[in-house]
């Protein structure tokens, strides 16, 4: 997800989040919560238990991700 300053992108060991400065949260497909950030607006790297499809919560904002 790329919006405008914002970015959510996949990586070896999770996802890395950059431009957002507030909560980030992480669910696995199954509405499990994995992970729970709180960005300062820089780059946010978040560590995920392994491979799979996860949705992101940025602000009011969701995306999918297959990692």
């Amino acid at each position: 997800m790329t919006d405008g300053q914002q970015d959510v992108a996949v990586t070896a060991d999770g996802i890395v989040v950059e431009g957002v400065a507030g909560p980030v949260e992480v669910y696995s497909v199954d509405g499990t919560l994995v992970a729970r950030v709180n960005a300062a607006g820089g780059r946010t790297d978040i560590a995920l238990p392994g491979h799979g499809v996860y949705i992101i919560k940025v602000g009011d904002r969701t995306v999918k991700v297959n990692r």
